[in-house]
């Protein structure tokens, strides 16, 4: 980022280890309080074993607008429940191209 004299543009990405394979039947995610700098949130899963080299599954987007006090979004699944070892959080819109947080993530689901 700016603070180490790198310029970071959108896509911004995390990978959560679930350590085990779950299936999950819901996530949600949360903005920073009174912040809405993150516009557009990608879910993504894969059961591969190594995430590197991963053929992920683009499992839903999540939109927020720009009122700060809208900062909560899930997505529930009702069926074709996705199995997981690893989630992938990609924050593909910001208010502007190097700004994005968020708060929390949640995911649901059951060990396989």
């Amino acid at each position: 980022n700016k603070w180490y004299g790198v310029d970071c543009v959108v896509p911004f990405e995390a990978v959560i280890d679930l350590s085990s394979d779950y299936v999950l039947d819901f996530v949600e995610v949360v903005r920073r309080k009174n912040n809405a700098d993150t516009k557009k949130v990608e879910i993504y899963t894969t059961a591969d074993a190594d995430w590197s080299k991963a053929e992920w599954k683009l499992e839903n987007t999540l939109e927020f607008g720009t009122d700060k006090t809208d900062g909560v979004r899930d997505y529930q699944w009702q069926e074709d429940y996705p199995t997981a070892r690893y989630v992938k959080v990609r924050i593909t819109q910001g208010s502007a191209s190097n700004a994005a947080s968020l708060a929390e993530l949640t995911l649901h689901g059951w060990l396989k």
